[in-house]
């Protein structure tokens, strides 16, 4: 298989992983997963750095808003440094038809993206410039369904990233911007659950915008904008009003929308203000509890330095326990044996008794049938002489009877 021939089914398998990602969420409320939004992302990164980008890859990235937005475009054009790619965008016939607002919201995220982190020097104007026609439907309204994305699409980014002051953009493009973005703004700061960071975000964005549209005075205007005090604020919007009447916002601008549009900026910082000085209270308060959980810390080390001591002792006499346990161990295994040798030498003393008792008792059988052999003769005699008269022939046989019975006793060892 060749290199082209690699590349090709390379990029074809890439291309599945994507129309699968987008078959799967048809029908699901909920949003992807961050592993489905990683590979929407690598899969449309890696299509377009095989094919770049082009009106089926265009569509894909619209078609997959939901899994990031601008996202796989701004990390292609970032890894690639394809300046081509920001025609092929927003010369797309996807992107002129921007079907529900989708193109609309994804080049919002895209200037908030650039602004924070410009890709080309140029690319943050390109983007810029192509949101105003955006905005407007094919009937010629503009479009209302940013409020619910407005957090998702440019203010996330921008809390997680400050605009960059190197930036710059068309003057025409940054009132337009404004009356774009005014009304979700508003809208947003109606939100109770926003973070200062996203007012910090908004306020920046709104300053910024403001000064993009009227650089003469971008000086005297960041030097305003760095209090949040009431008295200064008024003399903001002051300006401000004057500077956004001055600025080229398009033949309907008039001083109400102007005066409407700095109106978001002192309502920011009248909410930013509130939510400082709540915070300091909040702070002041925390502050306290950390004192009192500071001093029930020292207190509890206290007492766990006290049961870490008495750990060791008992952990000591434990161990010293543990010694005596395997002495005794030790002895009781020493008494077993002893027991089961004593045990064994009793056994082998009892057979030696009875082997002794049996070997006696033969012996005394043996004896007795011996002294009583050698007897039965002189008894014999006895018999045969009992009914003679006696005489001294007799009488002397008698006494010789009796000196051998006598002999024949102590030969069996019975002695008189």
């Amino acid at each position: 298989m060749s290199n082209n021939d690699t590349v090709t089914v390379e990029a074809q398998d890439q291309m599945s992983i994507l129309e699968q990602l987008l078959t799967s969420r048809k029908g699901n409320k909920k949003g992807p997963t961050r592993l489905e939004t990683k590979q929407f992302i690598d899969a449309w990164v890696g299509c377009a750095k095989k094919n770049c980008v082009n009106d089926k890859l265009v569509k894909l990235l619209y078609d997959g808003f939901q899994f990031a937005c601008g996202a796989p475009f701004y990390r292609y054009v970032f890894e690639t440094r394809d300046r081509d790619a920001y025609e092929a965008l927003f010369s797309s016939k996807h992107t002129k038809e921007n079907e529900r607002g989708i193109a609309l919201m994804v080049a919002i995220n895209l200037f908030a993206l650039e602004i924070g982190g410009p890709i080309l020097e140029e690319s943050p104007r390109i983007v810029a410039h192509a949101i105003p026609p955006l905005s407007i439907s094919r009937e010629g309204k503009t479009f209302g369904n940013l409020n619910r994305s407005i957090h998702r699409i440019l203010v996330a980014p921008l809390a997680r990233k400050r605009i960059n002051e190197n930036v710059t953009i068309n003057e025409r493009d940054a009132s337009a911007i404004f009356s774009v973005l005014k009304d979700p703004l508003e809208e947003y700061a109606k939100n109770p659950k926003r973070r200062s960071i996203e007012n910090d975000a908004v306020i920046g964005l709104l300053a910024w915008l403001k000064k993009q549209a009227n650089p003469s005075s971008s000086v005297q205007s960041d030097t305003e904008g760095k209090s949040i005090q009431s008295s200064e604020s008024s003399q903001l919007q002051a300006e401000a009003d004057e500077e956004m009447q001055s600025a080229d916002a398009g033949p309907q601008a008039n001083t109400k929308n102007s005066s409407l549009d700095i109106g978001v900026v002192i309502e920011f910082l009248a909410q930013y203000r509130t939510e400082y000085e709540l915070l300091v209270q909040t702070n002041d308060r925390l502050a306290k509890s950390n004192c009192d959980l500071e001093s029930r810390a020292t207190e509890a080390e206290s007492r766990l330095e006290n049961a870490r001591q008495k750990c060791d002792m008992l952990s000591k006499q434990l161990a010293s326990y543990s010694d005596r346990c395997v002495t005794l161990q030790q002895e009781v295994t020493s008494l077993t044996e002893e027991k089961k040798s004593i045990k064994e030498e009793l056994t082998a003393t009892q057979e030696m008794l009875l082997a002794l008792d049996r070997r006696d008792s033969r012996q005394v059988d043996e004896s007795a049938k011996r002294l009583a052999s050698e007897l039965r003769v002189e008894y014999r005699d006895y018999v045969d002489a009992a009914d003679l008269p006696m005489d001294a022939d007799l009488g002397e046989n008698m006494r010789e009877q009796l000196k051998n019975i006598f002999a024949i006793l102590s030969n069996n060892g019975i002695e008189l």
